[in-house]
C-alpha cells in the first residue's frame, strides 16, 4: 500500500495563510465587509512569520484598504514595512507613489512653492530611493531655503522628482523654476503626462536643458509649446495634466558620473 507523506508544517502554515488571506480579500469583494476585512489582513501581518510572502501579500492590501478608506499615515506604515521586507515590493513602492502624487497634487493654479517648509508639492519616487534623495536647504547668508535634490548619476538608471496634478482649476498654462547643480554640468528634462498616458515635451533643440555648474538658470516649459513622442499624437490639452516629470539626464549627456545636487527654487505654475 502507498503511503503519501503530509507537507511539511511550514506548507501547511502557508497553504492556510493563503486560505485566510483569499477568504479576506472576498469577504472585502463580496460582502463589503471592511472592517472584517481590516481585521483579517492585521490578523495575518501579526501571526505570520516576517518572510512569508502571505504576509507580505497581506501588508499590501492592508495598506491598500487603509488608503481607501481615508487612514493615509496608517496605509504608509503597511506599506513601508511591506517594502522593507521585500517580496512584494514592487508593487508596495509603486501604491506608496501613488499615494505620495494624490495627496501632495495641484489642484488649484496659480501655485508658487519657495520652500519656506515642506508643504511643496515634490515628490521622489519610492522606486528611486537608492539613487538620491530630496530635503529642504538654506543657503547662504540670506538663508535662503531651497529644495535640495540629491542624486547619483549613473549610466545604469536614471532619477527624478515628481509633482501630480489633481484635475486643476483653472488648467495651467506652463511652469517655471530656477536651477543649479553643485559639483558638475547637468542635464535636465521636463516631462509632460497626461491622465491618458500620453507624455509630452520641449520641441526640439530644448528637449533637453543644460544647467552650467555653480550657475542659476530659469527653466520654463510653457504647455502649448510642448510636443508629443508621437508625431501624429493628440495636441496636450492641459485640463487633462495628471503630472510633471523633471528627470535629470546627465548620464546620458554630459561627461562625469558621480554624486550631484541640484536645487529648486521659485517654482511656479501659472
Amino acid at each position: 500500500m502507498l503511503l503519501l507523506a503530509a507537507p511539511p508544517a511550514a506548507a501547511q502554515e502557508s497553504q492556510g495563510g493563503w486560505e485566510h488571506l483569499y477568504d479576506t480579500l472576498l469577504l472585502q469583494a463580496g460582502d463589503h465587509d471592511i472592517d472584517g476585512a481590516l481585521a483579517g489582513y492585521g490578523d495575518l501581518v501579526r501571526n505570520l512569520g516576517a518572510d512569508d510572502p502571505v504576509r507580505s501579500a497581506a501588508l499590501y492590501w492592508l495598506g491598500r484598504t487603509r488608503y481607501e478608506q481615508g487612514d493615509v499615515d496608517g496605509a504608509r506604515t503597511s506599506l513601508r514595512e511591506c517594502v522593507r521586507i521585500g517580496i512584494e515590493k514592487a508593487r508596495c513602492l509603486e501604491l506608496l507613489g501613488h499615494i505620495e502624487l494624490e495627496q501632495s497634487a495641484i489642484r488649484h493654479v496659480p501655485v508658487h512653492w519657495t520652500f519656506d517648509d515642506t508643504t511643496h508639492g515634490f515628490v521622489h519616487p519610492w522606486r528611486y530611493a537608492d539613487k538620491g534623495s530630496i530635503r529642504i536647504h538654506r543657503e547662504g547668508d540670506l538663508d535662503d531655503p531651497m529644495l535640495a535634490w540629491r542624486t547619483s548619476v549613473d549610466v545604469r538608471t536614471d532619477d527624478e522628482l515628481v509633482v501630480g496634478f489633481d484635475n486643476p482649476k483653472p488648467p495651467p498654462s506652463g511652469v517655471k523654476f530656477l536651477l543649479r547643480s553643485r559639483d558638475m554640468n547637468a542635464y535636465i528634462r521636463l516631462r509632460v503626462y497626461d491622465i491618458y498616458g500620453r507624455q509630452y515635451g520641449a520641441a526640439p533643440p530644448h528637449t533637453v536643458v543644460r544647467v552650467p555648474k555653480g550657475q542659476m538658470i530659469v527653466v520654463e516649459l510653457p504647455f502649448d509649446e510642448v510636443v508629443g513622442d508621437d508625431p501624429d499624437a493628440v495636441p496636450f490639452d492641459a485640463r487633462n495634466i495628471d503630472r510633471l516629470v523633471v528627470q535629470d539626464v546627465t548620464a546620458y549627456h554630459g561627461d562625469r558620473t558621480g554624486e550631484n545636487e541640484l536645487t529648486i527654487d521659485d517654482f511656479q505654475v501659472y
